[in-house]
């Protein structure tokens, strides 16, 4: 069940809405009238109470986690294996059943990995507050589009589960994962192509670190419309997924009115 909450203030909400409810079909009328059209010129908006909605599609398949065959793939299409992939579970592991989620027994069979491994995943497995945790055995680190298009292609034809990971410093858990999902950590796609001196449009990779691009535009002769406290290491595609505002926002506004352009996987 999906649930959608439509806020807006209530002044704007006065001007443009008139609501009226009717308790025999216990159902919600939103007519949205604009202020240069008369009453009688509306379009209205049906919103059915959570108890009767159902989904009308079947139930997607479930997902499941990594196995060695899933890595031995990763590892060809990478350009740089050794270090775009993270994992801790054995390559000559064989391969369960795509319906089974890899690796559930932890008895049955103990992964080889070093110390160092080990802190590196953990450290992709925890937020900031290390207040949420995850148990994913793969990370991901890409470093061109080709390369994510190519790992989420994989993975959406065999059903296995992926979380974005940016920067990795919200406070909410958004980018840890829930259980064994693939980490997909956008840290070594970090090129700043270029910055067009007369429009000032800069033009630059999601896993950009705030305070280079900081740096950047300002040997360049710009300011950034972007400061928050994070800014030595969140990155520019998390500040956009989450439009983020900081000191600058009262100024310029939230950085959605900012971006001028996305190339999406």
């Amino acid at each position: 069940t999906l649930t959608f909450m439509i806020m807006m203030p209530l002044s704007l909400m006065q001007k443009l809405c008139h609501t009226s409810r009717l308790a025999r079909s216990n159902k919600i009328i939103y007519q949205v009238v604009e202020p240069s059209l008369r009453p009688w010129s509306t379009s209205s908006l049906l919103f059915q109470p959570l108890s009767t909605q159902r989904l009308t599609k079947n139930e997607p398949r479930s997902t499941r986690g990594p196995t060695s065959q899933d890595l031995k793939y990763f590892r060809s299409i990478l350009s740089r294996p050794d270090r775009s992939v993270l994992a801790s579970l054995p390559s000559s592991a064989a391969c369960p059943d795509s319906q089974s989620t890899a690796l559930q027994d932890d008895t049955e069979q103990k992964p080889h990995q070093s110390q160092e491994t080990h802190d590196l995943i953990a450290r992709y497995n925890q937020d900031w507050t290390n207040h949420y945790h995850g148990s994913s055995t793969l990370v991901l680190r890409p470093n061109s589009t080709a390369e994510v298009s190519s790992i989420l292609r994989y993975c959406h034809e065999n059903y296995i589960a992926v979380v974005p990971q940016g920067g990795n410093t919200g406070l909410c858990g958004g980018a840890t994962p829930l259980r064994d999902e693939i980490i997909l950590s956008l840290e070594d796609l970090n090129v700043i192509h270029a910055i067009d001196k007369h429009s000032g449009i800069l033009t630059c990779d999601a896993g950009c670190v705030l305070e280079n691009l900081h740096g950047y535009a300002n040997e360049n002769g710009y300011l950034l419309p972007l400061d928050i406290g994070s800014k030595g290491s969140c990155q520019i595609g998390g500040n956009v997924s989450t439009n983020a505002g900081g000191q600058y926002f009262f100024r310029f506004g939230g950085l959605h009115g900012t971006v001028m352009g996305l190339e999406v996987v």
